[in-house]
């Protein structure tokens, strides 16, 4: 019997673990949320939020060491009302990557910061530019984006004055999985791609996401712990731009 004689789902009402639903749920019920502030032993949200932090933080199970980011300007684009540059940045000492920062022209700086966060959801070959617009956009990425209104929301709150950061989560973009034996253009992303390549390649994508968080977990990490520390290092790094003003920064995401 072939792995596709199997249903991906089952049919509703029942639930996708199956016959694996029940100890789920009798693990559930034995579950306290020992943090919840609605506890009476808390009563100041100061010292709750301290402690609650520290513990999920050491929940998460990704802490690298503090490295400097080492920040290089790479490409410097005049978009009109504002200009994008893509800065290569060091989140850890095993990571490097690329972000966006949308600097406005005309606004008064140092300015609000907004961190523009793209969704997790299976379309894997691009992730930033999910939210910040480039040139020659692939037909199948500007089909995606009807997702966000068809617009770049990041470019939209750029034209309004924020600065913005935005970069690729870990399986995304820049940062997708590839193996060896790719072909050149699911490396390089190129405009012969496509539609059923890009929905090969998401397919993969998605079935590898189990692996990627189990090989994680394995490794003493979990996948939503490298997520939330980058997202917090490229935060950071957003607060050490002279145009931001770091009591003025917030973030967006789907």
């Amino acid at each position: 019997m072939a792995i596709s004689d199997f249903p991906d789902l089952q049919s509703s009402p029942l639930p996708d673990l199956g016959s694996h639903c029940p100890l789920v749920e009798a693990i559930s019920s034995r579950c306290e949320a020992r943090m919840s502030f609605l506890r009476d032993e808390f009563t100041d949200l100061g010292a709750w939020q301290r402690q609650a932090r520290a513990r999920l933080r050491e929940l998460m199970a990704y802490e690298p060491p503090v490295c400097d980011f080492c920040p290089e300007v790479v490409e410097r684009v005049d978009r009109g009302s504002f200009i994008r540059e893509r800065v290569m940045i060091s989140l850890s000492p095993e990571t490097r990557i690329p972000v966006y920062v949308l600097i406005p022209k005309d606004a008064i700086l140092p300015g609000p910061g907004i961190v523009a966060l793209h969704d997790h959801g299976g379309f894997y070959l691009w992730g930033t530019e999910k939210v910040i617009g480039t040139e020659e956009e692939h037909p199948a990425l500007a089909k995606f984006k009807q997702h966000y209104g068809g617009r770049s929301f990041g470019d939209e709150f750029a034209k309004a004055g924020f600065v913005v950061v935005a970069s690729d989560m870990l399986h995304w973009g820049e940062r997708r999985l590839t193996l060896d034996g790719d072909p050149p253009r699911f490396k390089e992303r190129s405009a012969d791609l496509t539609e059923d390549d890009v929905l090969a390649f998401s397919r993969r994508s998605w079935l590898h996401e189990e692996l990627l968080g189990r090989s994680l977990f394995t490794a003493g990490a979990t996948w939503s712990g490298v997520i939330a520390h980058d997202d917090c290092r490229v935060t950071d790094y957003l607060l050490t731009r002279p145009e931001v003003d770091p009591k003025r920064v917030g973030c967006l995401g789907l």
